[in-house]
């Protein structure tokens, strides 16, 4: 599925549920199969926020879910994210 998004080249983000050790297992596939390490790179796992260590389900969501906010407002102008992100806007990921 990795290498399908991939090859559509139009997928904003890519984002895998895992550990660290997945991570690098993703990476070892994606190389073998002649993928750029730009590519590879642009693939998050695990996804979600870094400083939020938790592992139950609801954690998981809360982490991926800011992440994703965080990374709508890397690409809005910040005129735009002041008043708020509407649920279309997200949906845009």
């Amino acid at each position: 599925l990795v290498e399908a998004l991939l090859d559509r080249k139009d997928c904003q983000y890519i984002g895998l549920i895992g550990s660290k050790t997945k991570a690098l297992r993703f990476q070892k596939r994606l190389r073998s199969a002649s993928f750029s390490s730009e590519a590879i790179s642009s693939v998050n796992c695990p996804i979600g926020l870094p400083e939020i260590d938790g592992k139950q389900p609801m954690e998981v969501a809360v982490s991926i879910s800011a992440q994703l906010i965080q990374k709508v407002h890397e690409q809005t102008p910040k005129e735009a994210t002041a008043r708020g992100l509407s649920w279309r806007e997200l949906a845009l990921i």
